[in-house]
């Protein structure tokens, strides 16, 4: 859609994080600035990813497993038993 400030994307469906490769398409095409094919979507400062996944990641859209457990690991040396239940729940 062409306009006067340039090309923008109208609209982008919503993804659950649970649709997997399909929401980290979504979050890609919201953050990456001007990819014009799938391979610009997959390289990452010249790193050519397999997933999408992937490529968030190494855009640093994602925070990976390891941020969970070390708030988790964290919290249990200096939080309340009723803190860590709220804590492991969200």
């Amino acid at each position: 859609m062409t306009r006067s400030r340039g090309i923008a994307i109208g609209r982008l469906t919503y993804a659950s994080p649970m649709e997997g490769e399909k929401y980290y398409l979504r979050l890609l095409l919201a953050n990456v600035r001007g990819p014009t094919s799938f391979k610009d979507l997959f390289t990452v400062r010249g790193k050519l990813c397999l997933t999408f996944q992937e490529a968030a990641l190494e855009h640093k859209l994602l925070e990976g497993d390891n941020v969970v457990e070390g708030c988790t690991n964290e919290g249990v040396t200096i939080e309340m038993p009723h803190v860590l239940r709220k804590l492991f729940a969200t």
